[in-house]
């Protein structure tokens, strides 16, 4: 504080209540009633938090019961009017609420149209297309490829050495 204050280095009460907060929103302790029991601020919160619980499971019930009765929606507000004290709503002119029953089946029309058929000939596959021939190709281009290093082809391949070893044997690749 003396650094700041360009004119005066010595520090008084007046000059220190200039630099001190008047109104602090710090948490505080508190000493009530109780004396020696402390309340600090993970009990009051657990408090605020399991009563928070308990009025979220009763509206939980709520509106099950709401969607369970459609008819009785109504009712369940007038009995359950406590829980809306505080919420600022306004007031029916003498309007009618629309309720929309979202369980409703729905009538779903659907357009009979021909469907044309086309008859599908079925080809016969090349021999050439068989997987042990396309496997055997790709392992012949990727060695190739990378000069007959078998590290390098399997890296290529997506497979194991182990296993481009054992498909190289089983193919009879080995030159």
């Amino acid at each position: 504080i003396s650094v700041l204050s360009p004119e005066q280095k010595e520090i008084s009460a007046p000059i220190l209540d200039l630099y001190i907060p008047k109104e602090s929103t710090l948490p505080a302790l508190y000493n009530g009633q109780h004396g020696a029991e402390n309340i600090s601020e993970r009990e009051i919160l657990y408090k605020v938090l399991f009563d928070m619980r308990k009025d979220v499971n009763d509206l939980k019930k709520i509106v099950l019961e709401s969607f369970r009765n459609p008819d009785q929606a109504a009712q369940l507000i007038k009995e359950n009017a406590s829980l809306f004290d505080g919420l600022h709503h306004e007031e029916n002119t003498g309007r009618k609420e629309t309720v929309l029953n979202i369980n409703a089946p729905r009538a779903v029309e659907q357009e009979e149209t021909p469907e044309e058929v086309q008859d599908i000939t079925h080809v016969t596959e090349d021999d050439s297309l068989s997987i042990e021939k396309k496997e055997k190709e790709l392992i012949m281009r990727a060695l190739r490829k990378n000069n007959d290093k078998r590290k390098y082809a399997a890296r290529d391949l997506g497979i194991s050495e182990r296993t481009l070893y054992r498909k190289i044997k089983e193919y009879g690749l080995e030159e």
